[in-house]
């Protein structure tokens, strides 16, 4: 690197993840990266969505009267439209809890060639 280019931008691309990476290889002669993402305190897709599924039965069946319930019933499609981001709020529940998935992005389009999301409380290591 010479000093007339200090400062200068270079090849810098950024994508998005799920989790934080870990562990990361690269294909020698393909333009793939393999990546390991995991985080502590945090849910899998499938278990979000599974509590999602629960809170909505919960609003529905804790309503008393017919105005409660057609209520109860409107929160609870809200709650999957905007697919209830619950890392928005309190994360108590989440710990001990471990989230995981294996990336295979291809890095010069930047697409997601597989993504494998690990069960619940599997916590990838390489």
């Amino acid at each position: 690197m010479a000093v007339e280019k200090l400062g200068a931008s270079f090849n810098h691309i950024s994508y998005p993840l799920k989790f934080t990476p870990r562990r990361m290889i690269v294909h020698p002669t393909a333009t793939t990266l393999m990546m390991i993402e995991t985080d502590h305190a945090a849910y899998t897709t499938v278990t979000l969505d599974r509590k999602r599924n629960d809170m909505a039965d919960d609003i529905v069946r804790l309503a008393n009267d017919m105005e409660e319930v057609e209520l109860a019933k409107e929160i609870a499609d809200y709650i999957f439209i905007i697919k209830l981001d619950f890392n928005r709020f309190s994360t108590f529940n989440y710990l001990g809890k471990w989230a995981s998935v294996v990336r295979l992005l291809n890095v010069k389009t930047g697409e997601v060639l597989s993504l494998f999301e690990l069960p619940q409380d599997e916590a990838a290591k390489w």
